[in-house]
């Protein structure tokens, strides 16, 4: 029995190192032909069970290295900043060329919300975010510090790991902004004009009544010249 004992210790022994395609060595007693049986099945299973964790993984390491890319080349910016030290921790392109950053890792580590938005904006934004722990389409002014220029992002943001972390986007929407800025300008344009229009219509038929009031009194007293 110390033979087919010892030859099944042995292969066991290589399997257990990581030989999964190793095999119980058969022999002829009954017993254990069923041991052998039972270890090469569990050897099995554990080899297709293996096969598909790393088949999970691999999934999982494509998926997070393609979410990585869109992170990083999406073109509205996206941020986490850490709420403790007030920086920055993650970022992507678009956030870098919003603040004229030559990269992102010349921006991990600051604190460049701090330094480069409007005040009362940050402020006012983590008082609503301390309140209901998200905010979406809030808008604030930043500044690019590399031109010195200032421009309107439309931000979303949520807090996360327990309120260490916030994440979130923007969207720059200066344009926008500065389309409303010219609509109000005109619209203000236009109700002037309309004002002054008004105006001298106004005064044309005040004219005009007085016109009429004259010509009605020289009608008048002209009738009344004829008539004596």
């Amino acid at each position: 029995l110390s033979q087919p004992i010892a030859g099944i210790v042995t292969d066991v022994d290589r399997i257990a190192k990581g030989d999964l395609d190793r095999k119980i060595a058969s022999n002829e007693i009954t017993e254990f032909q069923v041991l052998e049986q039972s270890i090469n099945h569990m050897v099995t299973s554990l080899r297709e069970a293996l096969n598909t964790i790393l088949l999970s993984e691999t999934a999982l390491r494509e998926s997070e290295q393609k979410y990585r890319d869109l992170y990083l080349s999406a073109r509205i910016a996206l941020f986490e900043i850490n709420l403790a030290s007030n920086t920055l921790i993650s970022g992507n392109q678009r956030l870098c060329d919003m603040f004229g950053a030559p990269s992102l890792e010349g921006v991990i580590g600051t604190s460049i919300f701090s330094d480069y938005a409007d005040r009362k904006d940050m402020e006012a934004a983590r008082v609503i975010l301390s309140r209901e722990g998200f905010f979406n389409g809030y808008e604030m002014q930043f500044r690019n510090p590399a031109t010195g220029k200032v421009f309107w992002g439309e931000v979303a943001a949520r807090l996360k790991n327990n309120g260490d972390i916030v994440e979130g986007s923007i969207v720059d929407i200066t344009s926008r902004k500065e389309a409303e800025e010219e609509l109000r300008t005109l619209y203000h344009e236009l109700e002037t004009r309309i004002a002054e229009r008004t105006a001298e219509l106004e005064t044309a038929q005040g004219a005009y009544r007085q016109a009429n009031t004259k010509l009605n009194l020289l009608n008048s007293v002209t009738r009344h010249d004829i008539l004596n």
